[in-house]
């Protein structure tokens, strides 16, 4: 099969999605929120239907990357051999009542 018949068979999104840093009021203070995300999103291979979907899942990862942060920092100065060090997966993008509901749990 080649490359143009595997284009070709996507499904069509109606929407082209833009993504400008200006869209987004919760990049943290270095400015680099907005690339991380990016490039985990590429990384995990994540596609969003359109760009408010987009901005709902950067704000969760952005909760979750502060949280994972928070931690590591925690760990790092715990002066422990071995320090649990937390990363991202593919649930980084849910909200709570997302993750609880993937999890089985009532949110």
């Amino acid at each position: 099969m080649t490359e143009a018949r595997r284009l070709r068979d996507l499904p069509q999104v109606d929407e082209h999605i833009q993504i400008r840093a200006d869209d987004f009021e919760f990049i943290a203070e270095d400015g680099m929120e907005l690339t991380a995300f990016l490039r985990w999103a590429n990384k995990i291979g994540k596609g969003y239907r359109n760009s408010a979907e987009l901005k709902g899942k950067l704000a969760n990862w952005t909760r979750n990357n502060k949280i994972i942060r928070d931690a590591n920092k925690k760990a790092r100065a715990s002066g422990k051999k071995n320090p649990v060090i937390l990363d991202h997966n593919r649930a980084s993008d849910l909200s709570e009542s997302e993750l609880a509901a993937r999890l089985g749990y009532r949110a």
